[in-house]
């Protein structure tokens, strides 16, 4: 069964009697618009459609408000653009105007709809870092929601804060597009020392204006939201921060660190997953609607090292709180330290997976990487020798 298109079982609800005769006179049941206290009375049919013009989504309301029919019965016609459909028949007569009310949409068309109406751009925009070695793997979207996850004092921080000052300083610059860092558990001198680390090493790597030029220009850049001692950190107060930023100063990189130090405003009747999911639909939703990149850095559930001291191979979907960070995120890294790879002969080694791309075609691929993190530079390098051997351990 399928809602029916034959001119004998659809009744077209309009504005004015001319209408209706145009509406006759391509074969049509037509009426007048009801009050909308009046719709009991209409005749029945299989199949409404409201011609309206500017209206036709009010009238829809009042009709399966009165119970009359079902939404999936209802359809909506702008009309073909004209003003109305005794214009319509002018131009083209009763075909055109069985091809207007053919054309009517669902109530939910915005949601529901062929694939034939989705926008297939022609380019994917995105940006790559300036890290060339990082190219294969990190390619940003206009629209991401993105998770770090690793274990404590693994890095994870300080990989999120040196993606966002490469953003400003690389995507940022072209498009005048800034960057964002949230960090709760830090009282900010850190964090504004790390951003002068990295505009240092990365003028020593790409050559612009000088050291303190750039300096200059990636504090002004890259926005620190914090909250007031005392108050209230719901994802609604920062997300209200978040939307100022993007607005006033066209913010399109942000991260929000840690996760744990989120609000502790959970219903009683919410399990912890149920919470967590509740916050991160928030967060999509924030992201989809403005257009931007948003990362949460959090921590992994599961126990992180062996006897030996070694890192465990772990997944994005072992973020600690809820299995929804795998699921919902675009694209999900793991971050983990480790001093065992023989190749780093005892040296501290930043141990990347790339775990979760929602298209690696225009995002980078999966894999896992071995780096060499540079504190005081806030810089990494690729290590080949211990990338091979953290590809053959953690294999996915």
């Amino acid at each position: 069964m399928s809602l029916s298109w034959f001119p004998k079982d659809i009744l077209v609800v309009c504005q004015n009697e001319v209408d209706i005769e145009a509406l006759q006179s391509a074969g049509f049941n037509a009426i007048l618009q009801p009050a909308a206290e009046d719709f009991g009375p209409i005749p029945k049919a299989g199949h409404y459609i409201i011609a309206a013009n500017g209206m036709s989504g009010d009238i829809a309301k009042d009709l399966v408000g009165s119970g009359l029919c079902k939404p999936w019965q209802v359809s909506v016609s702008d009309l073909g653009g004209y003003q109305d459909l005794t214009h319509a028949a002018e131009r083209g007569g009763a075909d055109l105007i069985r091809d207007i009310v053919r054309k009517s949409k669902s109530l939910f068309d915005d949601e529901v709809h062929p694939f034939a109406n989705v926008h297939k751009p022609e380019n994917v925009p995105s940006w790559d870092t300036g890290w060339l070695f990082l190219h294969p793997y990190v390619r940003w979207g206009e629209s991401e929601f993105d998770v770090v996850a690793g274990p404590y004092a693994g890095g994870k921080s300080a990989l999120a804060q040196m993606l966002a000052c490469d953003f400003a300083d690389q995507a940022g610059r072209v498009r005048a597009m800034s960057a964002s860092i949230c960090a709760w558990e830090d009282a900010g001198w850190r964090v504004r020392r790390n951003i002068e680390r990295f505009a240092v090493s990365r003028e020593g790597l790409i050559p612009m204006k000088g050291p303190t030029h750039r300096t200059n220009d990636l504090l002004q850049r890259v926005f620190r939201i914090t909250c007031q001692p005392g108050g209230i950190r719901s994802i609604d107060w920062y997300l209200d921060r978040c939307e100022m930023l993007v607005l006033r100063e066209n913010c399109r990189f942000f991260v929000f660190d840690p996760w744990n130090q989120h609000d502790e405003m959970r219903d009683k009747h919410d399990t912890e997953t149920q919470y967590v999911n509740k916050m991160l639909r928030q967060l999509c939703e924030f992201v989809a609607v403005h257009k931007v990149i948003m990362i949460v850095v959090t921590h992994i559930s599961a126990k992180s090292y062996d006897d030996e001291g070694g890192i465990r191979p772990f997944r994005i979907a072992q973020a600690h709180g809820s299995s929804h960070f795998g699921k919902m995120c675009d694209r999900g890294v793991c971050v983990a330290r480790t001093r065992t790879l023989t190749g780093s002969k005892g040296e501290d080694r930043m141990i990347v997976r790339f775990d979760k791309a929602k298209d690696e075609e225009s995002m980078g691929r999966l894999d896992n990487i071995a780096l060499k993190f540079d504190r005081e530079a806030m810089d990494i390098k690729l290590d080949e020798k211990c990338t091979e051997q953290i590809r053959e351990a953690w294999r996915f």
